[in-house]
């Protein structure tokens, strides 16, 4: 089986942590660049055969390629373990609903604007917080972010 062909069976099957996990095959057609590529821009997890590389070549780690290729994080996050539970909300990196922070509401609509190629759509954010309730009067913060179609 072929890089390629591992690459998007593992793609569409759940992983655990989220990750692709990769394997070479033996096949030395393979191009290093393609593994790299997969590995670095990607950000997936890719196991290779050491064997493969030129003597001296030095592999980095997961921790030493993120440290070189830090991600840039996303906008708005929104994570439900399930119905009932608190949202985990992350917005621009930074998470908003655990202490010493208060999360006290959220909103995100998003509606198209048709269906065409270059379709932006329309949305509304809303989320509401305290940054602290260790300050003796407690400041509620609003991000809010709205484009019209």
């Amino acid at each position: 089986m072929k890089l390629l062909d591992l690459f998007l069976k593992n793609k569409t099957q759940e992983v655990k942590d989220y990750e692709t996990l990769l394997a070479l095959s033996g096949n030395p057609d393979t191009p290093l660049e393609l593994i790299n590529s997969l590995r670095i821009q990607q950000g997936l997890s890719v196991l290779v055969d050491r064997d493969r590389f030129p003597k001296g070549t030095r592999i980095l780690s997961k921790h030493e390629t993120n440290k070189l290729f830090p991600k840039e994080p996303y906008l708005l996050e929104i994570k439900l373990k399930d119905t009932d539970s608190v949202p985990e909300v992350w917005y621009k990196g930074e998470r908003l609903d655990e202490s010493p922070k208060g999360l006290v509401d959220v909103s995100y609509h998003w509606k198209t604007d048709g269906f065409t190629n270059d379709d932006r759509g329309a949305n509304d954010i809303t989320i509401q917080y305290f940054s602290s309730f260790n300050d003796k009067y407690p400041d509620m913060k609003t991000i809010g972010h709205k484009r019209d179609m």
